[in-house]
């Protein structure tokens, strides 16, 4: 005989006893029910134990409103958008007290929502489901992501699946019944991982959250639960944290890897499932090492550990702030409202910082100094383009603002010439009406970090030329910002002697940052005013062009 559970092999004493297992605990009715319509077991850990209990916990009025943070390929999806739902119908049903179920679920995708919705049809049209509970479909029903089913004592279990920019109006969480479960709004993933790098579009989408979510409650009893992995500061779990969301939310989280620290906050019940399911000996661990080995989470950590602070260990405020090389300095530029819009001033020259790429990122920061200010007036990046490319858009700004350059400061490997044409960057700027100036290498990284140091009291930073799509750039490249940049240059962990170590990264965050360290190293005194000069367009062609 199978291991594997199979109906049609059932009595009617084994569908009894599935019927009672699966009305008394969720993680039960998880379990079955993925192996009857699955064909497999399901591969439990001590998280989803964890999960089925905080689900049961909402469903008895426990928790009204919930954030669960858990890693990618947690299964958070199938538990709470799939079979809470179906689970919950049950409930409804079977109880003591009948009654109606509405349900809307949303995310980030209308494929997700679809797939997923789909999904909770096929179990209440599966025969298993309807055996024992018996449900059937309303002939309203014309999608598999807006469905309504009726039970035999004629209550209406319905679900609306959008994404969370999709059609909201006039569809609702639960009934007016108060003092039971009439079903729930559910937010999993509302923002999807690519926009980690993008203030604007996380913000727009908690905004939503404010505006459109909370409203679609049929009253004030009915759960909100959001299902997320972390992607960034002000994400959507820091939102409903935040004075802007009106209701307080408990919030629960499954770090990818594990710690003593982290064992010692759980319930007692789940510390022990926990330590037995990974073998917890004290040290860092995967929470699930069936499925993530420890050594490939450690690798993980270290190749992007601010990626990895976030979506795999649920807290981007950790991501080892403490190696982030201008914390400090980021802080009190905000603290003191060094982080603003800035005005240009025609009489003032400009000053420009390169780090130069030929396969990489090409960064110029532009700074104007206005008495003992330094100020960053913006920061502009661009891949696989000639100097010409550069020095057009330099000229385009120029005229826009009516300024005029002072210096232009680079490395010396802008002297480097092409083994084809003999021709070096500095030699096509040159020709192009540009002069370079280069700024003397450092002994060392931490030299050039210093120097930039030492004149961060006085930077101050435009925060939307220097942080937006504002600059021109397009595509990814639109994504990488110089205060972005700034924010997310670290020193590299070394886990084996837990010490940070001269290293720092990411590499695209030290593009940006070694442009502006080469002012960092090169810039002195203000100059005087001046009035702008005019100046001659490049010509495109040459060396990358």
């Amino acid at each position: 005989m199978s291991d594997i559970m199979q109906w049609e092999t059932m009595t009617d004493a084994d569908k009894i006893a599935v019927k009672i297992a699966s009305e008394a605990s969720f993680e039960a009715f998880l379990r079955i029910f993925f192996q009857l319509l699955q064909g497999q077991k399901f591969k439990k850990n001590w998280h989803h134990t964890y999960e089925c209990q905080l689900a049961e916990d909402v469903y008895h009025g426990k928790i009204k409103r919930g954030i669960i943070n858990v890693a990618p390929g947690s299964t958070k999806t199938e538990i709470w958008s799939i079979h809470w739902i179906a689970w919950c119908i049950i409930k409804c049903i079977s109880d003591g007290n009948p009654r109606s179920s509405r349900w809307l679920p949303l995310s980030y995708s209308d494929d997700l929502v679809t797939e997923n919705a789909k999904r909770v049809k096929e179990i209440l049209d599966s025969e298993e489901f309807s055996t024992l509970w018996p449900v059937r479909v309303d002939p309203t029903t014309k999608s598999s992501a807006n469905w309504m089913y009726r039970d035999d004592n004629g209550n209406r279990h319905r679900l609306y699946g959008t994404s969370i920019n999709g059609q909201v109006t006039g569809r609702r969480g639960g009934y007016m019944v108060e003092n039971c479960f009439t079903g729930a709004v559910i937010l999993d993933d509302p923002l999807p991982p690519k926009d980690m790098d993008s203030g604007l579009l996380m913000n727009k989408a908690n905004q939503k959250l404010n505006r459109v979510v909370r409203s679609r409650l049929a009253h004030d009893d009915v759960p909100i639960i959001m299902v997320q992995q972390r992607i960034a500061k002000g994400d959507s779990t820091d939102f409903l944290h935040s004075d802007k969301a009106p209701d307080d939310y408990e919030q629960f989280r499954v770090p990818a890897l594990i710690d003593q620290q982290y064992v010692d906050s759980l319930p007692k019940a789940m510390q022990e499932a926990c330590i037995r399911d990974t073998e917890f000996t004290g040290k860092r661990t995967s929470y699930w090492p069936a499925k993530e080995p420890t050594k490939t989470l450690l690798k993980m950590e270290k190749a992007d550990n601010y990626m990895f602070s976030a979506q795999y260990q649920q807290n981007p405020d950790d991501a080892l702030q403490e190696g982030v090389v201008y914390k400090k300095e980021l802080e009190l530029l905000v603290e003191e409202g060094r982080l603003c819009r800035i005005p240009i001033e025609k009489a003032l020259p400009v000053f420009t910082y390169w780090d130069l790429g030929i396969n990489d990122d090409m960064v110029l920061w532009l700074m104007q100094p206005h008495r003992k200010e330094l100020r960053m007036i913006a920061c502009y990046a661009n891949r696989d383009e000639g100097m010409e490319h550069y020095i057009n858009w330099l000229n385009d700004f120029a005229d826009k603002y009516g300024i005029r350059y002072g210096e232009h400061l680079a490395p010396h490997d802008i002297a480097v010439r092409d083994l084809m044409t003999r021709e070096s960057r500095i030699d096509i700027a040159k020709r192009m009406g540009i002069k370079f100036k280069l700024v003397e290498r450092c002994k060392s990284k931490r030299e050039s970090i210093n120097a930039t140091k030492s004149l961060f009291p006085r930077i101050w930073i435009d925060s939307v030329r220097c942080d937006t799509e504002a600059s021109g750039a397009t595509g990814d490249m639109a994504k990488k910002t110089g205060l972005k940049g700034l924010k997310a240059l670290r020193r590299e962990w070394d886990h084996n002697n837990e010490v940070f170590k001269d290293e720092v990264g990411p590499k695209w965050a030290t593009n940006f940052t070694d442009a502006i360290q080469q002012m960092g190293l090169h810039y002195k005194e203000p100059v005087e005013r001046q009035k702008p000069k005019p100046r001659q367009r490049a010509q495109s062609g040459g060396w990358m062009g």
